[in-house]
Order: C-alpha cells, then sequence, then structure tokens
C-alpha cells in the first residue's frame, strides 16, 4: 500500500549546493546537501562550521532580486527573517544562486549556487553533509 500526501503536503526534498568564496586563488569551496526546507538561517550555521568560521562577525544573504535575508536585530536596512525564509522558497531550481557575505570588515562574500534539487535519500531531510570541497 502507497501513502497518501495530503494536499499541500511537500515530499521531502534535498538542495545540493556549492558555496564557494569568491575572489579566492585557490578556489576555496564547499559542496552540501541540505534539507530543501531549511531556514536560511539554519544554512548559515552549516556555512559557519563548513567554512570553520566562528560565528563572531554579521552577516546577510542576498539573492538576485535584491532582497535582503539575515537576523532583523543585526542590520538597519530592511531585511527579511533568515529564520523565516526557506532555502526552496528562495532558491527553488538548479541555477538559481545567492550570495552570502560574513563579516561585513572583512566582507568574505560567498556565492551560493544551487547544483540540484532532488528526493532526498535516507536520512537526508534530517541534516546537512558537506560532500566535497
Amino acid at each position: 500500500m502507497t501513502a497518501q500526501r495530503s494536499p499541500g503536503e511537500r515530499t521531502a526534498s534535498v538542495h545540493q549546493l556549492k558555496v564557494a568564496l569568491v575572489g579566492m586563488k585557490p578556489p576555496v569551496w564547499r559542496r552540501l546537501v541540505v534539507p530543501s526546507d531549511i531556514t536560511l538561517g539554519s544554512l548559515h550555521d552549516v556555512i559557519q562550521v563548513t567554512f570553520g568560521w566562528e560565528g563572531m562577525h554579521l552577516h546577510a544573504f542576498e539573492d538576485r532580486s535584491g532582497g535582503r535575508y539575515a537576523p532583523p536585530e543585526d542590520l538597519d536596512a530592511p531585511v527579511f527573517d533568515e529564520e523565516k525564509a526557506a532555502l526552496a522558497d528562495v532558491l527553488p531550481r538548479t541555477g538559481d544562486r545567492m550570495d552570502y557575505t560574513y563579516d561585513f570588515g572583512d566582507d568574505w562574500l560567498h556565492r551560493i549556487t544551487v547544483e540540484a534539487v532532488r528526493p532526498a535519500g535516507p536520512g537526508e531531510s534530517e541534516s546537512a553533509l558537506c560532500t566535497g570541497g
């Protein structure tokens, strides 16, 4: 028997992302597989761990249309709350991109590119995984 999904219920999926520091030679990047419903706030935590950052500085995400996502208390400019923004809503398709800036003094610019969106394998919809870099 096949389980039925209620209307509007999403099938568990994952995003495969390439997160690359812009302008670095040699290139510095990480390939991540994360649940598609991860918030940008949680993605920030994943990026911090995988790049060895220590979470000591401000950060923000910016999409291609100029929308900014951050902890609202951290920025004066109008921003969307990163804890209320799901990755699948901001970057729904393969090829979509956005930027993540960490440390507004040193401006570590990370380009986030969606390499694939696919159904989650066993256990993939519950955690993040760094698969390369």
